[in-house]
C-alpha cells in the first residue's frame, strides 16, 4: 500500500474509533410501522457498537410536525416519502439525505373469516354494524393509503359510520384486535 493510503486508512481508522469512544446517545424518530424491527437493529447496533440509540416511535405526521417544531431527532424513519421531502425543502434536514429503507404494504387484518378470501371486498361490503380501524389519514401515510383504497373502490362513503381512526398504524392495530 502507498504510503499516503496506509496514512489515509490509519487516519480513518482513528477517526472511527474515536467517534465510537464517545458513545453518544443517537434518537431516531420513527414511524409507528417500523418501530418493531428497528429496536431489533437497534438491539444490535447497541450490542455491537458500544452506542446508544433512543427510539421514539408515533405517527409520521406528528413526528413531522415535532421535527418542525425544533425536536432533536438525529434521524427521522418516516412512512411515506412526502414529508423527509418537506423537512430538506424547509432546510430542517441534510441535503440529499433522503433514501428509501422499505417498502409498505396495505393489508386488512381481522379474526372475521369474512375477510379472507385475499381481496377482502366482500367483507368490507357486507360490514353491517362492525367498526373498521385505519390510521387517522391526516397523520399516518397508511390512513391515506386506508383511504384511497377504500374511495377507489366505492366504499369510502358507506363506511363513514363504521371508522374508528388511530393515531397511527401500532394504535390502529391495537383497536382491530
Amino acid at each position: 500500500m502507498p504510503a499516503f493510503g496506509r496514512k489515509l486508512a490509519v487516519l480513518t481508522i482513528a477517526a472511527l474509533l474515536c467517534i465510537a469512544a464517545r458513545a453518544e446517545t443517537l434518537t431516531v424518530a420513527v414511524a409507528s410501522n417500523f418501530a418493531e424491527p428497528l429496536r431489533e437493529i437497534v438491539r444490535l447496533f447497541d450490542a455491537n457498537t458500544g452506542h446508544k440509540v433512543r427510539v421514539s416511535p408515533g405517527a409520521s405526521g406528528k413526528l413531522y410536525a415535532q421535527i418542525i417544531n425544533g425536536a432533536p431527532y438525529d434521524l427521522f424513519l418516516s412512512a411515506d416519502a412526502r414529508r423527509p421531502k418537506m423537512l430538506e425543502k424547509e432546510f430542517k434536514t441534510v441535503a440529499g439525505s433522503r433514501t428509501t429503507y422499505a417498502i409498505g404494504q396495505l393489508v386488512v387484518w381481522s379474526r372475521d373469516e369474512g375477510f379472507a378470501d385475499g381481496t377482502c371486498i366482500d367483507g368490507l361490503q357486507s360490514m353491517g354494524s362492525k367498526k373498521l380501524a385505519i390510521a387517522n389519514p391526516l397523520l399516518a401515510p397508511y390512513g391515506v393509503a386506508a383511504k384511497e383504497y377504500l374511495r377507489k373502490r366505492g366504499l369510502w362513503d358507506a363506511l363513514q359510520n363504521n371508522l374508528v381512526y388511530g393515531e397511527n398504524i401500532s394504535q390502529t392495530l391495537q383497536f382491530a384486535a
